[in-house]
């Protein structure tokens, strides 16, 4: 029981900051005012570090008799215990590791959290680990890839502590969704080029033509243009439909060619 209610004892502290901060934020958005946010974001603090006080009597004997209570241990079981210590200092840390981790390195956090983006059913793509992944939720084949040019980004490390972080595009999806609209985006964009590969027997025809300067996402997200977008589509064959896109600037449509001649179509 002793560890039990130390646990609630922090889960209540932790919720009085939850419940106080948003509260705070609630009744700032109500009355539209960044003071109430402070006063209230103040009240909570003073509230947690009352109720810390009312709890430190018994945390403090809490502690006394835990160290009592590993002190006999140690004598008894020397061996358990170290093993103990040990695995209680690696659980302590793994969560502080993990969260710098994720934090330095978003980009290769989110393979770690995603492992299945580069594999399709019929189809597999060498995305880069320094490349940013988000994998669809639902049943469609589709994966969001942001790649990033900027000091940081190019070497799998957060871009976004850069001072203008800019940012490309890719979409890979196991069918072809918006074709019409994309044909019909192309026959008025100008400086068309094409481009032809294959995925094994199926042809894959890539249109790359200057995007308008209004498309999403906007400006301070792809920095300054022009932009370029690149549609790279098989014909309609069922299952083995291939689609990938790139919006961006000019500087990361090498590494989505790469992309596109490292696709691999699977038995």
């Amino acid at each position: 029981m002793r560890p039990i209610k130390r646990f609630l004892v922090f889960a209540t502290e932790a919720l009085v900051l939850l419940v106080g901060v948003v509260l705070s934020f609630a009744v700032a958005g109500y009355f539209d005012s960044g003071w109430t946010f402070c006063v209230g974001l103040l009240l909570t603090i003073v509230e947690f570090f009352r109720f810390r006080r009312r709890t430190l009597s018994w945390k403090i004997r809490y502690d006394a008799v835990g160290f009592e209570l590993s002190r006999a241990e140690r004598r008894l079981h020397p061996r358990r215990a170290r093993y103990r210590r040990i695995i209680g200092r690696t659980l302590l840390w793994l969560p502080i590791a993990t969260a710098v981790f994720v934090l330095l390195f978003f980009p290769v956090a989110t393979h770690v959290v995603h492992p299945g983006s580069r594999y399709f059913e019929h189809y597999r793509i060498p995305i880069p680990w320094t490349f940013t992944v988000y994998e669809s939720p639902s049943g469609y084949a589709w994966v969001n890839v942001f790649s990033s040019n900027s000091s940081t980004g190019r070497f799998g490390m957060t871009p976004f502590w850069d001072r203008e972080p800019l940012f490309s595009l890719m979409t890979f999806a196991n069918y072809n969704f918006c074709s019409e609209f994309r044909q019909t985006r192309r026959r008025w964009a100008a400086q068309v080029l094409r481009k032809d590969y294959r995925l094994g027997d199926v042809p894959l025809t890539c249109w790359q033509y200057e995007a308008p300067d209004d498309k999403f996402p906007r400006r301070q997200f792809l920095g300054a243009g022009p932009y370029w977008e690149v549609v790279c589509e098989t014909p309609a064959v069922n299952r083995l439909s291939f689609q990938a896109t790139y919006l961006g600037q000019g500087d990361d449509m090498p590494a989505f060619y790469k992309i596109i001649e490292g696709v691999r179509p699977v038995e």
